[in-house]
């Protein structure tokens, strides 16, 4: 049985405390380990996840309070955006995309791209939001501001006109694959072995099939698999409304880009099989999951806010199809579902499962890793072994999800760990020792810091401020 190196009112006590790498470090591990005790929203960016994950009873609280904050972080800010994808929307969500509105500096800072794309995926974005979010000069997210543009448009019933300028500017800077990105931003499916797919008719098949319905009338086509492509999206979008349908309508009004092969008929197929047409006299055969846990498992449609939230507050009665979707292989959206029912069951069939999920993998997406390092909260005494293990991958799960499992048996087997040659789980191996809150790690911190860049030295600061003392590593 895991002896804990700290109680509640340790964490209690740090998370009443001065702000800083301590009192994240215990709001963090209240929402893991007494989530009705959990009241403040970590600032540090990359624990977010885990709290949406843990999603303690208080989490919206907490997180409308952090956006209170100034000067506010763009950690916060860009946590906001990410309520949607774990299932947390609020029924009302007035008072939280209040307090996003309110956030907003209108003044170029990053945060407002992502309190706009908040608002855009909780269906509040207007222009103020849009206007705040135009002046925001990131090239690294340069698919934010189209994604609240169509939105914001699509409000106005003008989703058309300002797909048509997106397109427009996609084609003219030469970059077709960034549909590919806007759809994923609006949470639509692109399921990738469509890629493999020749024929449009059959990927369209697919894309209905995926959406629970069956095959869409189209008339036979002749020509080139692109003229038939264009065809079958036309046919497939017509009387489809909302901005993903504008934006594949819009782009295949051009030459279809070869890049896309066949996954526009996937898509205009998902989505016209989810619209209200689809229960129109000649889509008789529409057979759309009526339960959200299933719909989101198997049906991908995970990207749906609202679908998403409703699968959440039933994820608890349905753990066999949970396991049965763990067996097959689920996406982020299934194990944020999983760990959901978890938490809520203490059905530890679960766990491991959503462990193999991650696999090692340093490069896994957020939620995947949240996801991972919440379910090891529930099984730690799993995790000493995949720290003394032999296999690379299980020890990089290890360190990953360790540094939320402070056991005694934990911190005797990271002990033993050999320092990671790769500089991520090296500074993941860093990050998991400072987390231990122990003595015991001030060596190795030591020894291996004082080789490693600024980058690295979050750790440190982590280790001093729960050990109250300077590490011996230089300035």
């Amino acid at each position: 049985m895991a002896t804990w190196l700290h109680d509640v009112d340790v964490y209690v006590s740090l998370a009443e405390g001065e702000a800083g790498p301590a009192r994240d470090w215990a709001q963090t591990r209240l929402a893991l380990y007494a989530p009705e005790r959990f009241t403040a929203f970590p600032d540090d960016a990359r624990l977010h996840d885990v709290v949406f994950a843990a999603a303690p009873p208080n989490v919206s609280a907490a997180l409308i309070a952090a956006l209170g904050r100034r000067p506010l972080s763009e950690g916060i800010a860009s946590a906001a955006s990410a309520v949607g994808v774990y299932g947390l929307a609020p029924e009302d969500p007035a008072t939280l995309c209040a307090a996003m509105t309110a956030a907003l500096r209108d003044d170029g800072s990053e945060g407002d791209l992502w309190l706009a794309y908040g608002l855009s995926n909780l269906g509040r974005a207007d222009g103020r939001a849009l206007a705040a979010a135009a002046k925001v000069d990131a090239e690294t997210y340069d698919w934010v501001l189209p994604v609240v543009l169509i939105r914001v448009a699509d409000a106005m019933g003008a989703a058309d006109e300002a797909a048509k300028e997106i397109v427009a500017q996609m084609f003219a800077d030469k970059r077709p694959m960034r549909l590919l990105a806007l759809l994923a931003a609006m949470g639509i499916p692109l399921p990738t072995h469509v890629w493999r797919t020749k024929e449009p008719e059959e990927a369209a098949r697919f894309g209905a099939a995926l959406a629970h319905h069956g095959p869409f009338p189209l008339k036979t086509m002749h020509g080139s698999a692109r003229r038939r492509l264009q065809a079958v999206v036309k046919s497939l979008l017509t009387n489809v409304t909302g901005p993903a349908a504008a934006l594949v309508r819009q782009a295949l009004a051009h030459e279809p880009a070869p890049e896309w092969g066949m996954l526009p008929a996937a898509v205009a197929a998902w989505l016209r099989a989810r619209s209200p047409v689809a229960h129109e006299g000649h889509d008789h055969d529409h057979d759309h999951s009526s339960d959200p846990v299933h719909d989101v498992l198997f049906h991908a449609a995970g990207g749906d806010t609202t679908r998403m939230t409703e699968a959440r507050r039933r994820a608890a009665d349905n753990v066999a199809l949970l396991l049965e979707a763990l067996a097959e292989g689920s996406d982020s959206n299934g194990l944020v579902l999983a760990v959901a029912a978890l938490r809520a069951t203490q059905d530890l069939r679960l766990a491991e499962p959503i462990l193999r999920a991650h696999g090692g993998d340093p490069d896994r997406d957020l939620r995947t890793a949240a996801c991972a390092c919440v379910a090891a909260a529930s099984v730690p005494d799993l995790i000493p072994a995949l720290l003394a293990s032999p296999d690379a991958h299980k020890r990089n799960l290890g360190l990953i999800v360790g540094e939320f499992v402070p056991t005694q048996e934990v911190l005797a087997a990271l002990l033993e760990v050999a320092v990671p040659a790769d500089p991520a789980m090296r500074r993941q191996y860093l990050q998991t020792l400072a987390a231990m809150g122990d003595n015991s790690v001030v060596p190795l911190l030591e020894a291996v810091l004082v080789g490693e860049p600024a980058g690295f030295h979050a750790s440190r600061a982590l280790a001093e401020a729960l050990l109250h003392r300077k590490l011996a590593v230089g300035a």
